[in-house]
This record gives structure tokens, C-alpha cells and sequence, in this order.
């Protein structure tokens, strides 16, 4: 048996060219804490005075509270200073520390980023907690957190005990056998590793990824990377709160608040919508501020389950275990009675209050669908909705091989070409790769499973040995050193061409050696689009970024960046390879009819486009169709039913700007 295999050359590294550059201001983006700080509640106020007194001490155990996106530790609507004023009540004053994290500043930016910013804060929590209360505390902590506040509060306690490689040695963290970590979450906001993602999978590939996972995101809201748990790996026992968005935690003993009912419509203002979700996202927390007061005894969970009231700890007490499942029993006048799911079925869903509602897009979020129960129910599509969904599919294209660009260098950089096999998801440290393996990708995803690609390694180094300055004049304190030595930036620049119709990019990197405080960081034209410390990323593990909406520059030629910045590291290196855009065709308008109404259906994950329609083409005079009735989503599939009407018409879809 003779076999002749001829195998295609791979291409080779693109040129590199060294060049006294220092990178845009804008292109490094910022990971600092900003004004964000830790704060002690003395009295009825919270302050940065952390002098030991009868408030605080670093000899008493700890109660942390971090509010979530677009809230605030002073602000008067929201519940961190209630809830802490409410626990010095029921414990007394004395009896504990209570602090809360301010990061009101970050908190307050877009919903896709908030995420990343929690985890960033989570971090500077543990280091601020660490610095009060001191490198060998060994008291009680309680996390409880709200919303995005319980990333921030995952990241701190990992931070502290040394864990997620987040910079802190494990030889000089504190304790968990000393601290037994508490960890209470109200509406964990982990759905925000996903909300506001643009269409990048089809609806029918959603809809797989909603059964596998009970990821009920909304047909169409994709495969996440660098995903973000509010569980930290350290933890004695957690209590888990759902309202409006959270998932059932394995890890938890969790507690589905059933008052809040959403109704989402198409009759009803996207502020409205907004409203009502805000409702339901904040019966999280009211309901566990309701089971503070020493009073209430009916509640089989809430403060009263914490070391803080004297209870045994961890609770002990029927279905307490991790993975239990309570719901609020509404058929009662006692507004903390709770009923145990005996079954403990650890629904994998997205828990969402008493709802049934359908998915929308509303502004960066999306909503899902779901319905509250043991069993999660999609109605079968009709043809028309199969036409409608077949087709509209994410297409990929690796940024390949540059050809002749140049790679213009600074610092320890050194390029390749290396070949990508299998999926942009591949490389992903993310939760959704252990049940995408059942899924079929070439159903639903085109473009190259296999494909040489750019490779750029940064890498620091230590710098040179400082000098002394030149002898201070006379009458003047001398300066002995210059600042101490720390490691030389690596920064590259690459010319790349955007596709016509590209939507989104994405990038994988691995980081490698002790990368102390420094970032990486990538911009597009001088502007930053990512920014991460790097000592976030697993020592040697490949990962890739969020989704960057690079719209604006689609059939550009673009300058991409990529930094490790800082200067704090001086044996490091971050590879970035795997540069690709994700691109969204336009999605089919199907039309029907029933009876005497016209029936037009398409995508519900089609965000941003608009019904038209005019009575003629010659000439046309497109409109936006009126859809405040009429509008029904099922299946991933948006049906607009109207009378014909007994006159000509025509439809389009069309694209907002």
C-alpha cells in the first residue's frame, strides 16, 4: 500500500520591525480601583476611618457587602446601608465588623462590561480588606452580595485566600479552617457574563445550549468565554436568593422568590420593561433584609441561617445541604414561609420568578425565556419558523496569515504563524465547553475549522539596574535611587483587514511566569476595546476574550494593538493567536398567511433590525411597521400577525443605524 500525502506549507511568521513607540493613552484602558473603596459602617454612617474603636477590630469577625451595576453604598434607594444599619441591630454593635465595598464609579458604565469590572474589583476588595485587617486575620468572614456584587464579593474571597492565581501567595493568605467562609447571593448576576452579547449562534443552536445547560439566554446569545462564578473556591456554606436572574447553584442551598411576576409584552414602553425587571431584580435582597430582625422566626432560611445570630454553623437543620431547592410559598399570609422542593431536581435554569414570558431584546439586555417549574418547555417550530431560522448562522473568519504586514514591536516581542484547528471555542476557558461536545458544529457554524494564523508573544524582562541621581544640592533632603527596578512593557502593533460585513472580534491568549500587576491589553486605531490583569488569566491555560464589537470598523484596514503594560513583572509572557471575526448575516423575513391575516415571521435574536413595509415598489416609500399588538416570540421565533386588509403590501427587514 503506497500513499502519496502532500501536506500545504505553513506560512511564514510575518516580519517584525522595532520602533521607539509608546502606545496611545486610550489603548491601555485602566484596571484601577478609581474611587472605589472599603468602607466601615461606625455609627449610622460608613467611612474610610478605620481606627480600632467599638465598631471595628480587627479581632472580630466580618460582614462585607457589595452592591451590583449601578448601585452604591450612600445612595438612598438602594439596600447596602439598610441592610447593614439592620444587622447592627439584630447582632448589636460590637458584635462584628461591617463593611461594604464602594465601587459605585464602575458600577454605573454599560451592562457587557460590568462584569469584567466586578471581577477587577473583586480583587482590589481582597487587597483592601487584607491591608484593614491584617495579614494574619483569622475571624469569620460573611460575603453577601447582590447582583454583580456577588463577583466582586467570589473574586475578594479567592483573593484572600489565595486562590484564581489573583496575585496573593496561598503560603501567606488567611485561613478558610480560620475565616469558614460565608457566602450569601441575591440574584447572582452570573447571566452577565452573557447579557448584551450581539447574535453570534443560531437560534437553533440556542435553543440546544438552553437544554444542556438550562442557559436560558435567549436564542442566539452564544457561547461565553472567560466566564465569570460568583463561587469562589474557598467556601464553608452558601445561601442562594433567586428573583429575577440567577441560577440554581449546586453548591447552595437555594431559595426561589416566586412574588415577583414579569410580564413582558410588546404593548408595553422598553422603560416599562426596565422597570418591571428592576422590581423583580430588588425582591432579592428586600426579601433577605426581611428576615433580619430577631423577630422573624418563620423563615427556614435568611440571616438567621449565618454564625452572626448564634446559630449553628454551618446550618445542620432538613434540606440545608448544598444543591437543596426552596421555594417561597405564595398560598400563605406569612410572607418568609418557604416549602422544600423534596425531589431536589437541581434545575439547571435560569430561575426567574413567576414568569412565562418570551425572549425580547431590550437595549443590551437580552431576556430570557422560561418557565418556573420542573420542567423547561419549547414549543415545536412550524415550517415557516424552521424557514426563518435555517441559515441564520455566525460565520468566522480567522484574521489567517497577515502576508507581507508588518509587525511593528517594542519590548520582547516575537511573532509566528501557527494553525488553529477546531472552533473559535475551542480555546475558551469557559463553562459552556463541557456540553458543547454534544452538539453538532458543522450544523451550524461555517468557516475554517482549521487555519493558519498570526501568533504574537510579549514578554517582560527585567530592566535595567537603576542609577542613583546626581547629588542633591546643598540645603536639600538627598535622593538616593531612582525608582526600583521593574520589568520593560512589551507592546506590538499589526495592520489588519476588518471583513465588509464583520460584527465582532475575538482573541485567545495564554499567560505564562508571574505577571505581578501588569495588564493586557488590546486597541483598535488607539482606542482600547480589552483590558485584563493578567494574573486573572490560569497560569498556562489558553483563554479567550469576551466579544468585542468591532461594527464601526467593519471593511476597514485597522491597527490592532495588543500590550502587557504595567511594568510590575520581569518574567512573563502573554501568546495571542486565534485573532478572529465573527460576522452576522442578514437574517430571513418569511411570509405566510392564516385565514384572512398575513403571518410574517422572523429571528427574535435578530437585534437591531426593524419591520417595513410600503404599498408599492415603484417608487417605494419604506415605513416602519406599528407593532404594539400583533408581536408574539415562541421558539426563538418573532410571528407578526395582521389583516390583509384587502390591499397590496410589501416587507423588509432593515437594519437600525
Amino acid at each position: 500500500l503506497a500513499l502519496n500525502v502532500a501536506m500545504q506549507m505553513m506560512p511564514p511568521a510575518p516580519p517584525t520591525v522595532d520602533v521607539a513607540r509608546a502606545p496611545d493613552p486610550n489603548a491601555i484602558g485602566d484596571t484601577s480601583a478609581g474611587t472605589a473603596h472599603l468602607r466601615v459602617l461606625k455609627g449610622s454612617q460608613f467611612t474610610n476611618d478605620f481606627t480600632v474603636d467599638a465598631d471595628f477590630s480587627p479581632n472580630r469577625p466580618t460582614i462585607v457587602l457589595s452592591h451590583g451595576w449601578k448601585g452604591g453604598v450612600d445612595r438612598p434607594a438602594d439596600w447596602v446601608k439598610p441592610m447593614a444599619l439592620q444587622i447592627r441591630s439584630r447582632i448589636g454593635a460590637g458584635a462584628a465588623n461591617i463593611v461594604a465595598w464602594d465601587w459605585s464609579d464602575d458600577a454605573q458604565i454599560d451592562l457587557r462590561g460590568g462584569i469584567d469590572l466586578a471581577a477587577v474589583q473583586g480583587g482590589h476588595l481582597g487587597g483592601a480588606l487584607r491591608e484593614n485587617l491584617g495579614a494574619g486575620y483569622g475571624q469569620h468572614l460573611h460575603f453577601i452580595g447582590h447582583s454583580f456584587g456577588t463577583i466582586v464579593n467570589a473574586y475578594a474571597c479567592d483573593y484572600v485566600h489565595g486562590r484564581r492565581n489573583l496575585g496573593l501567595s496561598p503560603s501567606i493568605a488567611w485561613q478558610k479552617a480560620q475565616t469558614t467562609p460565608h457566602i450569601t447571593l441575591m440574584d447572582e448576576a452570573e447571566i452577565g457574563s452573557v447579557a448584551g452579547q450581539r447574535v453570534i449562534v443560531s437560534s437553533a443552536v440556542g435553543a440546544k445550549i438552553a437544554g444542556a445547560k438550562g442557559l436560558l439566554l435567549g436564542y442566539g446569545a452564544g457561547v461565553v468565554s472567560n466566564w465569570k462564578d460568583p463561587i469562589p473556591d474557598d467556601y464553608t456554606w452558601i445561601d442562594n436568593y433567586i428573583s429575577a436572574v440567577g441560577f440554581h447553584r449546586s453548591e447552595a442551598v437555594n431559595v426561589c422568590l416566586l412574588t415577583p411576576t414579569l410580564t413582558f409584552n410588546f404593548s408595553v414602553s422598553l422603560s416599562q420593561i426596565w422597570q418591571q425587571a428592576e422590581v423583580a431584580h430588588a425582591y432579592a435582597h428586600q426579601w433577605y433584609g426581611y428576615t433580619i430582625p430577631a423577630g422573624v422566626t418563620s423563615a427556614a432560611f435568611g440571616f438567621g441561617s449565618s454564625l452572626e445570630t448564634g446559630a449553628s454553623f454551618p446550618p445542620s437543620g432538613y434540606a440545608s445541604s448544598p444543591g437543596a431547592e426552596w421555594y417561597e410559598y405564595l398560598n400563605t399570609p406569612d410572607p418568609y414561609d418557604l416549602t422544600h422542593n423534596p425531589l431536589d431536581l437541581q434545575l439547571a435554569g435560569l430561575i426567574v420568578g413567576n414568569v412565562d414570558f418570551p425572549i425580547i431584546s431590550a437595549g443590551l439586555f437580552i431576556f430570557p425565556a422560561a418557565k418556573v417549574g420542573n420542567a423547561l418547555i419549547y414549543e415545536p417550530l412550524d415550517e415557516l419558523g424552521r424557514a426563518v431560522l435555517k441559515g441564520y448562522e455566525m460565520q468566522i473568519q480567522f484574521a489567517g496569515n497577515i502576508g507581507g504586514t508588518v509587525i511593528y514591536k517594542t519590548g520582547v516581542v516575537y511573532s509566528a504563524t501557527k494553525e488553529k484547528v477546531g472552533l473559535w471555542w475551542d480555546a475558551a476557558e469557559d463553562r459552556a465547553g463541557n456540553f458543547l461536545d454534544s452538539l453538532d458544529p458543522g450544523a451550524f457554524i461555517t468557516g475554517p475549522l482549521a487555519a493558519p494564523v498570526f501568533q504574537i508573544r510579549l514578554k517582560t524582562a527585567p530592566a535595567a539596574q537603576p542609577q542613583p541621581f546626581a547629588p542633591a544640592p546643598a540645603g536639600n533632603a538627598a535622593a538616593v535611587m531612582a525608582q526600583g527596578a521593574a520589568g520593560e512593557p512589551a507592546y506590538a502593533w499589526v495592520s489588519v483587514n476588518v471583513p465588509a460585513d464583520a460584527a465582532m472580534l475575538a482573541f485567545d491568549f495564554t499567560v505564562t511566569g508571574d505577571p505581578a500587576e501588569d495588564v493586557i491589553a488590546c486597541a483598535v486605531n488607539g482606542e482600547n476595546v480589552f483590558t485584563l490583569p493578567a494574573r486573572f488569566a490560569p497560569d498556562g491555560d489558553t483563554v479567550s476574550t469576551d466579544l468585542i464589537d468591532v461594527s464601526a470598523y467593519a471593511g476597514q484596514t485597522v491597527e490592532l494593538f495588543f500590550g502587557l503594560a504595567g511594568g510590575s513583572s520581569t518574567d512573563c509572557e502573554v501568546a495571542i493567536d486565534g485573532v478572529r471575526f465573527i460576522t452576522v448575516p442578514t437574517p430571513k423575513l418569511a411570509i405566510g398567511a392564516a385565514g384572512s391575516d398575513i403571518v410574517l415571521k422572523w429571528p427574535a435574536a435578530a437585534a437591531g433590525w426593524i419591520l417595513e413595509e410600503t404599498d408599492s415598489l415603484a417608487p417605494a416609500d419604506w415605513q416602519p411597521v406599528p407593532m404594539d399588538a400583533g408581536v408574539t416570540v415562541d421558539s426563538g421565533v418573532v410571528t407578526f400577525q395582521t389583516p390583509k386588509a384587502g390591499r397590496q403590501r410589501f416587507y423588509r427587514l432593515k437594519r437600525t443605524p
